[in-house]
């Protein structure tokens, strides 16, 4: 007899076992130990034990939103596969824009379905499709001793993250599993108050191609740069950069050694922006440069006006646990369009980029360069 028969029959003998009599009792536990094999001491507990609660009926009924799976399957993956929470502060951005240029056919009626979604309900509709990939790499970095002491260090609780213009940057790798040899570099460079993305790629690791990477992509920003961050490694540490930030007036400073939250700012984006999308393979051909430059430029677009990122407004801990409260998820663009600093000329040319880009578009030809890169 298996253990559910067992069960089904103390449940059967329970009701009457409580109001039988003292002899009745002795029957029906000498029936019981004979039919399941129990001992004497332990069917009685089980007699007296109180009877479960009854199974809950659930009634199952059609979810509002389930004609809408594709619809909001279609917005997940134009917004580059965000969780509930930043796809639930875009979504407004994002059907609007996919409706406008024709790639969600859906009505009025559903695109406000869409919009009262909770970020929980975004989260278990998207559940089957979801893939988590993870790789890691091979860091280049060297220190740099060359001007070491000339150049202040900032710490990361030292950032000042009430007005934009202080970048960090940091340099990622494209060796593959081994760094000999001539290969892609790309300068990542990231805004701490508004979270503004740029990357430049060139071949190698010469000294001056940071500050030429600099020069070269600063009309990239919507605002003026006042001063970089970087790591220790020999690359940034050196006369070319210090000489590119003292004629262009800009603060330079630099991480603590072996202190990588210093920069965790851009080291975030590193993943996310270079990481996500070019991978961790070897690339040391001149081709392969123009084709991630080419990435670069439209990602740029993508990643500026339609990725939201939160910012940590505070933290405390009660007893074990570690409290954190972030702010509404924003993309860049629209951090910058809510400040009262930045000019209104600035602001109007940031709505006007953002109303004439289509996201689904950008995204399919990041797609494409990453195939021929492939």
């Amino acid at each position: 007899m298996t253990h559910t028969s067992r069960r089904e029959v103390i449940a059967h003998y329970r009701k009457e076992y409580r109001s039988a009599s003292k002899k009745h009792k002795t029957q029906l536990l000498e029936t019981i130990t004979e039919v399941t094999g129990y001992s004497r001491k332990y069917a009685i507990e089980l007699l007296k034990r109180p009877d479960p609660p009854p199974k809950r009926i659930t009634r199952r009924r059609d979810s509002r939103y389930a004609h809408l799976v594709e619809a909001l399957q279609l917005v997940w993956m134009c917004a580059d596969c965000l969780c509930g929470k930043r796809l639930q502060a875009v979504m407004p951005l994002y059907v609007e824009s996919l409706r406008r240029f024709g790639h969600l056919k859906i009505g009025a009626s559903d695109a406000a379905l869409l919009l009262q979604m909770s970020a929980a309900t975004i989260d278990r509709l998207l559940g089957p499709v979801r893939k988590k990939i993870g790789i890691r790499g091979v860091s280049t970095t060297k220190p740099g001793s060359m001007l070491k002491n000339s150049i202040p260090m900032r710490t990361f609780a030292e950032w000042d993250q009430s007005k934009p213009g202080f970048l960090q940057i940091d340099l990622v790798a494209h060796c593959g599993e081994r760094n000999q040899g001539e290969y892609i570099n790309t300068l990542d460079m990231t805004d701490v108050c508004t979270g503004w993305t740029v990357c430049a790629a060139f071949m190698g690791k010469s000294f001056n191609y940071c500050s030429e990477a600099l020069a070269e992509n600063k009309h990239l920003f919507p605002f003026e740069i006042l001063g970089i961050h970087s790591d220790n490694g020999g690359e940034f540490i050196n006369a070319h950069l210090q000489n590119f930030c003292q004629l262009n007036k800009l603060t330079f400073t630099r991480n603590r050694p072996y202190k990588k939250n210093d920069s965790c700012y851009v080291e975030q984006k590193n993943w996310d922006v270079v990481r996500k999308k070019i991978g961790y393979g070897r690339f040391d051909q001149r081709w392969q440069l123009k084709i991630i430059n080419e990435i670069y430029a439209t990602l740029a677009l993508y990643q500026n006006y339609f990725q939201p990122s939160q910012k940590l407004l505070n933290k405390h801990r009660d007893g074990a646990k570690l409290i954190r409260a972030h702010d509404v998820p924003q993309t860049p663009a629209q951090r910058l369009i809510a400040r009262d600093d930045i000019k209104l000329e600035v602001k109007r040319r940031l709505r006007q980029f953002t109303n004439n880009l289509d996201p689904y578009r950008l995204l399919k030809q990041i797609h494409d360069l990453l195939d021929q890169l492939a």
